[in-house]
């Protein structure tokens, strides 16, 4: 039922911004609507194409700038979509999900302790960036601030025996390693 439901809801999203553009070639949200439904459906090249288009149009589109630099991010283009995330973070600074795939993009790219401070600065009920600093201290080998990172984490949010588990596997890596090697 939820797959057929997702479907008819793509479809409709698609029509509704075809029809944006036909009513109006320069509308920027049919562009970014239609490259938003192409990417549900895994065309990510027709995505990024759309999203070109629209970005033409509006080069600051904050909501374009993020949905496209994701498409790279996903097709492995990592430094192309860091630049699209350090434009968009200039230009709007205080969007806490923009702020968290730009850390993101910033970890990916190697670039952990302009993440960290990121993820530090974001809300803590936003996404709970413990979990996502957890990982970037691990991959450097950090494992017990990696432990401390997951200890923030509200309950309930993880299942309680997966997060003492993973807690307790930290706990007990040595205090400090060499990051993994990466091929």
């Amino acid at each position: 039922e939820f797959r057929r439901i997702a479907a008819a809801s793509l479809h409709n999203a698609e029509a509704a911004a075809q029809q944006a553009i036909r009513l109006d070639p320069n509308n920027i949200d049919g562009y970014s609507g239609l490259g938003l439904a192409r990417e549900f459906e895994g065309k990510f090249v027709q995505a990024e194409d759309l999203y070109k288009q629209a970005l033409s149009l509006d080069p600051g589109s904050p909501d374009t700038l993020h949905r496209y630099s994701l498409v790279l991010a996903i097709v492995g283009r990592l430094k192309d979509s860091l630049a699209l995330r350090l434009r968009l973070r200039a230009q709007e600074p205080l969007v806490p999900i923009f702020n968290q795939y730009t850390a993101i993009d910033l970890w990916l790219n190697g670039r952990n302790d302009e993440a960290i401070a990121i993820f530090k600065a974001l809300p803590p009920t936003f996404f709970f960036p413990g979990f996502f600093l957890s990982q970037v201290y691990a991959s450097m080998g950090r494992y017990s601030e990696a432990a401390d990172a997951l200890r923030e984490i509200p309950s309930g949010v993880i299942p309680p025996g997966a997060l003492a588990e993973t807690i307790r596997l930290l706990s007990r890596a040595p205090a400090q390693t060499a990051p993994p090697q990466t091929t």
